[in-house]
């Protein structure tokens, strides 16, 4: 703005300067049409101002990256006047809800009438985060850069949740082969062994239990027909995620939450791909209290990490554990896949527990990047 400040008196001082020693009244007519544009530029950019907005996105609600992962936002300018816009700057700034600090990004571009302009700015982080994005000191510029205005930007920033990917071990298969009973719920796309409930029937192959044949429908037919059974589907089924990491260091607490997240998104898929509802919780240190959600469906998965991320841990050692086990009326009957960190635990409370617990260590050897 100085340089347009500067270049803009010189301009008037050189035409100044030509019309006192020049007996020419060119110069003077061209200082008075500099100064006339100049006020209708900038009168023209003042109204102009409201028809101007920006808008931030992100690209990808959630997104899986391994290693620097990068949190990328579409910021869209919009000029709706009938009037161009010589220079629209803003500063997209970058924000870790759970860090003080924040990365801006000071963006400048033209913007031609009733023409919209989409940039893309982004930033990496090296941790599962959540990254907000939201736009700060916006304003437009008149023809000849003198003078700014302020226009409205957004109150709600942009979010994007930054995850890790799957971790490679099963945790349900092999580690939760527990008989269903009285249940009354049953799969749609698998077949069981719940002799109450038929999945489907088809036709006699060699090596079926005979016990199996439909002889009702078989006669019809004049054919050997089978029956499969279908295969109950258990909600007594919860994820405890423990937020109480035992370490005041922002970067250790970071690095043990990317340890307890790809085992908690592989658990989570899998129950889902069982047909499983159940649901997840931890403890929250702003409540004071566990915090439970319901999962039913894969879209579920997004919010409920994005509140995860958002969660302040606690030092409190073992902290959703703890609070569970001072609430069993809520957890009656229910497995339990506990979710925890042996760097920053009780060993003691962990042998205390019973079959209701799959207690699952998603330690791994912390490296210095």
């Amino acid at each position: 703005m100085l340089r347009c400040w500067a270049g803009y008196l010189t301009a008037l001082l050189g035409l100044a300067l030509f019309y006192i020693y020049c007996s020419s009244y060119i110069p003077f007519v061209m200082i008075l049409l500099l100064l006339f544009f100049t006020l209708v530029g900038i009168f023209v950019t003042w109204l102009s101002r409201k028809s101007v907005s920006i808008e931030v996105k992100p690209t990808h609600k959630i997104t899986t990256k391994q290693k620097d992962r990068e949190a990328e936002f579409c910021v869209t300018v919009k000029n709706k006047s009938y009037f161009p816009m010589s220079a629209v700057t803003f500063t997209a700034v970058f924000r870790d809800p759970t860090d003080s600090g924040s990365v801006k990004r000071k963006i400048k571009t033209p913007a031609a009438i009733n023409e919209e302009i989409s940039i893309h700015t982004m930033v990496t982080t090296s941790h599962c985060s959540v990254v907000e994005c939201s736009i700060e000191s916006a304003k437009v510029y008149d023809p000849f850069g003198l003078f700014r205005f302020k226009i409205i930007t957004p109150n709600t920033p942009a979010s994007m949740v930054l995850m890790p990917t799957f971790a490679d071990e099963s945790y349900i298969n092999n580690k939760s082969e527990i008989e269903i009973v009285d249940s009354d719920r049953y799969s749609d796309t698998q077949k069981g062994s719940d002799s109450s409930q038929v999945f489907e029937v088809r036709e006699y192959v060699p090596g079926d239990d005979i016990r199996r044949i439909h002889w009702r429908l078989s006669s019809k037919l004049d054919s050997l027909i089978v029956k499969e059974y279908s295969k109950p589907i258990s909600e007594n089924c919860v994820i405890l995620l423990e937020t109480g990491i035992g370490s005041e260091n922002s970067r250790l607490r970071k690095f043990r939450t990317d340890c307890l997240l790809p085992v908690f998104m592989k658990l989570m898929y899998e129950l889902l791909e069982n047909e499983q509802k159940f649901d997840v919780c931890w403890y929250s240190e702003n409540e004071k209290s566990l915090m439970m959600f319901e999962v039913k469906t894969y879209d579920d998965a997004a919010p409920l990490i994005k509140s995860f991320l958002s969660e302040k841990t606690t030092s409190d050692r073992n902290a959703a554990l703890k609070e569970c086990r001072e609430q069993p009326e809520v957890f009656l009957e229910k497995q339990i896949y506990y979710l925890y960190n042996s760097e920053a635990s009780n060993d003691d409370i962990i042998n205390e527990l019973d079959d209701r617990f799959f207690v699952i260590d998603t330690y791994r050897e912390f490296e210095e990047e």
